[in-house]
């Protein structure tokens, strides 16, 4: 027979015992690695985001200095550069970035403006405000860069007044100077030695000429009236003694039309008197104000030296009486200038 025996609880095993917790050195080790491991995903987090930060103020100045000076890239069918932005439909660089959102006073675009001081036929000039060129984030009040921080706006010479030349982003530090993402960033418009050796950016922005004005060359007024081949553009007692070549484009004070910048030549002096048929290439245009963008550009033969601010349409101004205008030569204007024009050629009116 057998008999029933109570159960006996068999004795603790330490091997659980010890499994069912952690000694203070495990824990420590434990929280050492977690620590250790936090701090590198804080870490690459940051690096994360400042390396956004840094991506979007590139960005940011890129898509700036387009409204302003055009896409470098940008082709027509034909193949040629086209200059797009403020400057090619105002005439100048932005007072602010301000202009680049908001119209202000200045005049609408549009592409049938007729320059003052232009003779019969007339021409048709296109200039004025066309923006925004930019716009800004959805809530923000200002253009800022990936930092939140407002771009700096700086003049040729680097300081911060008069003319925007320069656009700089302090980075992430937020200082002058500085490495990495804490670098500067820039849009560099036109840079004078002085800003190159402004303490503040150099080693940072060289000398970089102008990127909006453009020289013109033109090569050369003929004389052409359709009947005889060896049309005289001498002939001073019939046509006047001077040809005057003028480049038409966007008043920089307001957007409108005016003359940007023209050549008076003395057909005496110059050396293209009676029986010459050509005048000499014309070694440039002056004048800073003949910016980049779509311009044009014309001559006239009449028989005193206007100024650059005088009508030579002789319906509007009996002083300057011509009977030979050339046909309107447009073209696009590059940075450095474009390519030498084609003649102009000088024909009477009838």
């Amino acid at each position: 027979m057998i008999q029933d025996r109570p159960l006996r609880k068999a004795p603790p095993n330490p091997i659980r015992l010890r499994q069912s917790g952690l000694t203070l050195l495990e824990l420590i080790v434990v929280l050492t690695i977690l620590v250790t491991l936090g701090t590198i995903v804080i870490t690459q987090t940051g690096s994360l985001t400042d390396d956004a930060r840094y991506q979007s103020t590139i960005r940011t100045l890129e898509r700036l200095d387009a409204a302003v000076v055009g896409e470098a890239d940008l082709r027509g069918p034909d193949g040629q550069r086209q200059i797009t932005g403020f400057v090619a439909d105002v005439g100048r660089p932005p007072n602010s970035l301000d202009e680049l959102l908001d119209i202000g006073p200045l005049a609408p675009f549009a592409n049938d403006k007729t320059p003052p001081g232009d003779s019969d036929p007339a021409i048709s000039v296109g200039g004025g405000w066309r923006g925004p060129y930019l716009r800004l984030p959805v809530g923000a009040a200002a253009l800022t860069d990936g930092w939140g921080q407002e771009f700096e706006e700086l003049n040729a010479d680097g300081d911060a007044i008069g003319d925007l030349r320069i656009l700089r982003s302090r980075g992430a530090d937020r200082l002058a100077g500085g490495a990495g993402f804490g670098r500067d960033l820039f849009a560099v418009f036109e840079a004078t030695a002085a800003a190159a050796a402004n303490p503040e950016l150099a080693g940072q922005v060289g000398v970089i000429p102008s990127r909006f004005e453009g020289n013109v060359v033109v090569g050369g007024v003929v004389v052409d009236d359709g009947t005889d081949p060896g049309d005289d553009i001498g002939e001073i007692a019939a046509f006047g003694a001077f040809v005057v070549i003028r480049v038409y484009g966007p008043d920089p004070d307001t957007g409108d039309v005016r003359t940007l910048s023209q050549v008076v030549h003395d057909l005496f002096l110059d050396g293209a008197g009676v029986g010459a048929t050509t005048l000499p290439l014309v070694a440039g245009i002056p004048g800073a104000g003949i910016t980049v963008g779509p311009r044009v550009i014309r001559a006239y033969q009449v028989d005193a030296a206007p100024t650059i601010e005088e009508d030579l349409n002789p319906e509007l101004n009996p002083n300057f009486p011509n009977v030979r205008v050339s046909r309107p030569l447009y073209f696009v204007n590059v940075p450095g200038g474009p390519p030498p024009l084609s003649q102009l050629v000088l024909r009477e009116i009838p």
